[in-house]
């Protein structure tokens, strides 16, 4: 499973488009992407696709998990770009195998 709380990304993007999403003044609290047999959980509170864009404006990333074999970030995984700004937090979350939370495969900045 891919974004336990939120999936920012276009599945079967196959002409190239990006998303973008902006969260003001938000929580992602309590989600869980758990993975078995083979498949992973990958994002649990958001997952960020490769070509997508996740801005956090005064928001909290917390509490979430990635479970399964090989699970990666806990609180946000990341294959796009990540913007934190303001007073964001991503802190308190939990991954099996790595990136408690964030796992970053793309692009991180803080604004």
């Amino acid at each position: 499973m891919r974004g336990g709380g939120i999936y920012n990304g276009i599945i079967n993007n196959r002409m190239g488009n990006s998303s973008q999403l902006t969260l003001i003044n938000s929580t992602v609290s309590g989600n869980t992407a758990t993975g078995g047999y083979g498949d992973s959980g990958f994002g649990g509170g958001i997952y960020n696709a490769t070509g997508s864009k996740l801005t956090l404006n005064s928001s909290t990333v917390s509490g979430n998990s990635a479970t399964g074999p090989n699970s990666r970030g806990g609180g946000i995984y990341n294959e796009g770009t990540l913007i934190l700004l303001n007073n964001s937090t991503v802190s308190g979350n939990s991954a099996s195998a790595g990136g408690n939370d964030i796992y970053n495969k793309g692009t991180l900045s803080h604004g």
